[in-house]
Protein backbone atom coordinates (compact mmCIF):
# COMPACT_ATOMS: atom_id res chain seq x y z
CA UNK A 1 0.00 0.00 0.00
CA UNK A 2 2.98 2.29 0.32
CA UNK A 3 3.32 2.67 -3.46
CA UNK A 4 -0.45 2.92 -3.89
CA UNK A 5 -0.34 6.16 -1.89
CA UNK A 6 1.65 7.73 -4.75
CA UNK A 7 -0.49 6.81 -7.73
CA UNK A 8 -2.98 4.08 -6.94
CA UNK A 9 -0.72 1.46 -8.51
CA UNK A 10 0.88 -1.44 -6.67
CA UNK A 11 3.85 -1.67 -9.03
CA UNK A 12 5.48 1.43 -10.44
CA UNK A 13 8.29 0.39 -12.78
CA UNK A 14 9.25 3.93 -13.79
CA UNK A 15 9.00 5.54 -10.34
CA UNK A 16 12.66 5.04 -9.40
CA UNK A 17 14.95 6.87 -11.81
CA UNK A 18 18.62 7.67 -12.13
CA UNK A 19 19.30 10.38 -9.59
CA UNK A 20 16.13 9.94 -7.56
CA UNK A 21 12.44 9.32 -7.97
CA UNK A 22 9.69 10.63 -10.27
CA UNK A 23 7.42 12.10 -7.58
CA UNK A 24 7.68 13.50 -4.09
CA UNK A 25 6.02 11.31 -1.45
CA UNK A 26 2.48 12.40 -0.57
CA UNK A 27 1.69 13.92 2.81
CA UNK A 28 1.49 11.34 5.54
CA UNK A 29 3.64 8.82 3.69
CA UNK A 30 6.43 9.05 6.27
CA UNK A 31 4.03 8.06 9.06
CA UNK A 32 2.75 5.06 7.09
CA UNK A 33 6.31 4.00 6.23
CA UNK A 34 7.41 4.43 9.85
CA UNK A 35 4.55 2.22 11.03
CA UNK A 36 5.49 -0.44 8.46
CA UNK A 37 9.17 -0.35 9.50
CA UNK A 38 8.24 -0.72 13.17
CA UNK A 39 5.73 -3.56 12.63
CA UNK A 40 7.54 -5.59 9.96
CA UNK A 41 10.18 -7.31 12.16
CA UNK A 42 7.47 -8.81 14.39
CA UNK A 43 5.71 -10.27 11.34
CA UNK A 44 8.72 -11.83 9.57
CA UNK A 45 8.19 -15.22 11.23
CA UNK A 46 4.50 -15.16 10.32
CA UNK A 47 5.31 -14.40 6.66
CA UNK A 48 8.04 -17.02 6.57
CA UNK A 49 5.74 -19.69 8.02
CA UNK A 50 3.02 -18.73 5.55
CA UNK A 51 5.37 -19.14 2.59
CA UNK A 52 7.18 -22.23 3.90
CA UNK A 53 3.89 -24.04 4.45
CA UNK A 54 2.67 -23.25 0.92
CA UNK A 55 3.47 -26.27 -1.29
CA UNK A 56 3.16 -24.30 -4.54
CA UNK A 57 5.61 -21.63 -3.33
CA UNK A 58 8.04 -24.27 -2.09
CA UNK A 59 7.88 -26.25 -5.36
CA UNK A 60 8.49 -23.16 -7.50
CA UNK A 61 11.33 -21.75 -5.41
CA UNK A 62 13.22 -24.87 -4.31
CA UNK A 63 16.86 -24.52 -5.34
CA UNK A 64 16.34 -21.07 -6.86
CA UNK A 65 18.97 -18.50 -5.91
CA UNK A 66 21.00 -20.84 -3.74
CA UNK A 67 24.76 -20.55 -3.55
CA UNK A 68 27.29 -21.48 -0.93
CA UNK A 69 28.30 -18.43 1.17
CA UNK A 70 31.95 -18.71 0.14
CA UNK A 71 31.04 -18.55 -3.55
CA UNK A 72 28.67 -15.62 -3.17
CA UNK A 73 31.28 -13.59 -1.29
CA UNK A 74 34.03 -14.26 -3.80
CA UNK A 75 31.69 -13.64 -6.74
CA UNK A 76 30.63 -10.31 -5.28
CA UNK A 77 34.25 -9.29 -4.70
CA UNK A 78 35.29 -10.32 -8.22
CA UNK A 79 32.36 -8.40 -9.65
CA UNK A 80 33.26 -5.28 -7.67
CA UNK A 81 36.93 -5.49 -8.70
CA UNK A 82 35.95 -6.02 -12.36
CA UNK A 83 33.67 -2.99 -12.40
CA UNK A 84 36.36 -0.82 -10.78
CA UNK A 85 38.95 -2.07 -13.30
CA UNK A 86 36.64 -1.38 -16.23
CA UNK A 87 35.77 2.12 -15.03
CA UNK A 88 39.44 2.93 -14.33
CA UNK A 89 40.58 1.71 -17.76
CA UNK A 90 37.74 3.58 -19.45
CA UNK A 91 38.73 6.84 -17.76
CA UNK A 92 42.42 6.42 -18.68
CA UNK A 93 41.73 5.11 -22.16
CA UNK A 94 43.59 1.81 -21.57
CA UNK A 95 42.41 -1.77 -21.32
Amino acid sequence: RLLEMFSGQRLMTSYIRVGGVALEPPRGWEKVMGKFVREFPAKVDEYENLLNSNPIFMQRTKGVGTERPLNSSSTMCRSMVSSVSISNSASTGSR
